[in-house]
């Protein structure tokens, strides 16, 4: 949530689990699986940020006590949750060798399962979050053909070079940098480019 979103935005959460809860009680589940969901919203300030829930319960056999729990998630007004795949439907020993842990061929088949889950119906009533504004860094001409890049302040930095600085000069090579700020988001740099010799345009 603090590394990518920032940068890409974000329009649902995708939720798989259930099959350690098919010893607990379906209120104690459905319980656990509110708090989750609550905390992620609460903590990024995403207050309507949407869920897709799988289906998910199969050791040996399917639970009906953790499917009630996830189906109460999904059927709850308002709740922006929306109902998954059936993962439970991929329980051969081909696909579940130990009876829980999907092999590569049941892997493919929750994969495409998951494809086919997130309906147009879905992602059409789902206001995604937007990408945030990103920290733009300027570059200046240095001495010895070389660049000064310099990041905005009140991050902290780590570039590729191994640099903390906000401020970087360098000479012929790409450079990229990754910010982080006081609520622990990731900001990418985008790369910078240094070439071995280069020339800058005068000023009119």
């Amino acid at each position: 949530m603090n590394l990518y979103v920032p940068t890409t935005g974000l329009r649902a959460v995708l939720v798989q689990h259930g099959e350690n809860d098919r010893d607990n009680p379906t209120d104690s589940t459905s319980k656990y699986y509110y708090k989750v969901i609550d905390k992620v919203r609460a903590e990024f300030n995403k207050p309507n940020l949407a869920c897709i829930v799988a289906l998910s319960s199969f050791v040996g056999a399917r639970f009906d006590n953790v499917r009630a729990a996830q189906l109460q998630i999904i059927n709850t007004p308002g709740y922006f949750a929306f109902q998954g795949p059936d993962l439970d439907n991929i329980n051969t020993q081909t696909d579940r060798p130990d009876g829980i842990h999907f092999s590569p061929t049941g892997q493919a088949k929750a994969g495409d399962l998951w494809a086919n889950a997130i309906a147009d119906s879905y992602l059409s009533t789902i206001s995604p979050y937007a990408a945030e504004s990103q920290p733009m860094a300027s570059v200046a001409c240095a001495p010895s053909n070389q660049l000064t890049v310099t990041q905005p302040a009140g991050y902290q930095y780590s570039w590729s070079t191994g640099s903390t600085s906000n401020s970087l000069t360098v000479g012929a090579g790409i450079y990229t940098a990754r910010l982080q700020n006081g609520q622990n988001k990731i900001y990418f740099h985008q790369r910078s480019l240094c070439p071995q010799l280069f020339s800058p345009q005068p000023q009119p």
